[in-house]
């Protein structure tokens, strides 16, 4: 079109040194220039090949729609689905704001506390793009997703409980989700027995009463270890009475709980068993309960008020900043809902499940019929064959490849399990998260020694009686 250069801002661009430069080298060079429109230019500034660039006037025809995460929890499958949002609508235009390397994620997530609290930010404000999300859906900052939702046809019945149960109130939704990852944890028989439901008071007496010297999990510290006993309840287990602005923490059970998590912490000088490991939960990664039972696995997830689910994984929750106006928040939306259709959920691998019923039952049959070992024609003619549980463990069977497809190969029983995790797995309380952070933060003098249990008791009391008045 004749356009030499370019000036946003402070920022200048002359298109001349873009000549014969690969999209890769662009990308890096663009990098330098802060603005989300440079950005929008940069990714339509070719066609066709890399090596040719052209210039498309995108400024007066299209809105710019802000999503920042610190990262995506699968940065090449969300960089497709934004391209394909792109190169379809004619309306907006979606940039990422990532994280960018070198950057301290707590100087990230301030950025956009700081942003939102000035009236500013983002137009689609994924979970871990600030430090701390609860307490800025207690602040009134996100928009109430249900009236896009009727707007446009999309109902909860068709969809997963992970995809809206996250932050809901009363019959306002104010997150979505478009990828499944329930999570939880399988527990040793030797703690549990064959109690795959256990209620809090007995996962902590099984733990104080196994004999032998062991760590909750891997890598696990007690902090982490405490606030998987606390996080299940609405109320950390009767300690908080919400209503009163009261609490108390001298009972036995948080005595107990302090007692396992010093016992059970991880010690990197030891190299001790693990009493617990994540379940495992993919396609192929999965193991069946009754697999697990044989290997004196107990499937417990997460220990709730009303008994063990997995919890739904905060990995794609996104919501809309209340600050943007009005063109935004329809153009934000366009794009969640685009997120959660069936063009983007029955593109998901085998790797992720999706939220959307539908999909779920679509992408099954296509990794039965599949299988384990795919095989993908390349243009030169050979064939590359991808082990989706790892080539590790492939070695591990003596790369028999039959024995492979048998241990691995997705049936309809093993995704019918899967399936019932993803209709039962709920959202782990969120009011409850910034008080979970101060016993956290204070229960470290009790693990290293420091002061004794009624000691640290008075500290989380006064410091959690204080957060519940001035709240």
């Amino acid at each position: 079109k004749g356009i030499r250069s370019l000036e946003i801002g402070a920022n200048h661009m002359y298109l001349s040194k873009f000549d014969n430069m690969s999209v890769e080298e662009l990308l890096d060079y663009i990098k330098e220039f802060r603005s989300d429109n440079i950005f929008a230019i940069a990714e339509l500034l070719y066609h066709g090949t890399v090596d040719t660039l052209q210039m498309v006037d995108i400024m007066d025809s299209r809105i710019v729609i802000t999503a920042r995460t610190e990262r995506f929890f699968n940065d090449i499958f969300m960089q497709e689905c934004i391209r394909r949002f792109n190169q379809s609508n004619d309306t907006y235009y979606v940039v990422a704001q990532t994280c960018e390397k070198g950057v301290d994620t707590a100087d990230f997530y301030e950025k956009t506390n700081v942003e939102i609290g000035t009236g500013g930010g983002p137009d689609i404000v994924f979970y871990n793009s600030v430090s701390e999300p609860e307490s800025l859906l207690e602040k009134g900052v996100f928009v109430d997703m249900r009236p896009f939702m009727e707007a446009t046809g999309i109902k909860e019945e068709n969809y997963y409980s992970a995809a809206f149960d996250f932050w809901q109130e009363e019959d306002a939704i104010y997150a979505a989700n478009m990828v499944a990852h329930p999570t939880g944890n399988w527990i040793s028989a030797e703690i549990l027995g064959d109690n795959d439901n256990p209620d809090i008071e007995t996962l902590l007496d099984g733990l104080l009463r196994y004999q032998k010297e062991a760590v909750f999990q891997t890598a696990w510290e007690s902090d982490q270890v405490l606030k998987y006993f606390l996080t299940g309840s609405e109320d950390l287990w009767g300690m908080v009475n919400w209503e009163q602005d009261t609490c108390d923490f001298g009972g036995e059970l948080f005595a107990k709980m302090l007692e396992a998590a010093k016992r059970y912490g991880y010690d990197r000088n030891k190299d001790l068993p693990y009493v617990s490991f994540p379940m495992r939960t993919g396609f192929y990664t999965y193991e069946t309960q009754e697999q697990l039972k044989k290997e004196g696995k107990i499937p417990v997830g997460y220990v709730f008020e009303d008994g063990c689910f997995m919890r739904i994984n905060q990995t794609g929750i996104m919501a809309i900043n209340s600050n943007s106006d009005e063109i935004h928040r329809q153009g934000a939306w366009e794009f969640i809902s685009y997120l959660l259709s069936d063009e983007v959920q029955t593109l998901m691998g085998y790797n992720m499940l999706p939220v959307k019923r539908s999909a779920y039952a679509a992408n099954v049959q296509r990794e039965i019929q599949e299988g384990a070992i795919s095989l993908k024609e390349n243009a030169d003619g050979t064939t590359t064959k991808t082990f989706k549980q790892g080539d590790s463990a492939f070695k591990e069977l003596k790369y028999d490849e039959a024995a492979y497809e048998a241990m691995y190969n997705l049936t309809e029983e093993k995704a019918a399990e899967i399936e019932k995790l993803l209709e039962t797995s709920k959202a782990l309380p969120t009011r409850t998260a910034a008080i979970i952070d101060i016993i956290t933060e204070e229960a470290t003098t009790y693990f290293n020694g420091s002061k004794s249990v009624e000691d640290v008791v008075a500290v989380i009391e006064n410091r959690v009686q204080l957060y519940l008045e001035e709240r």
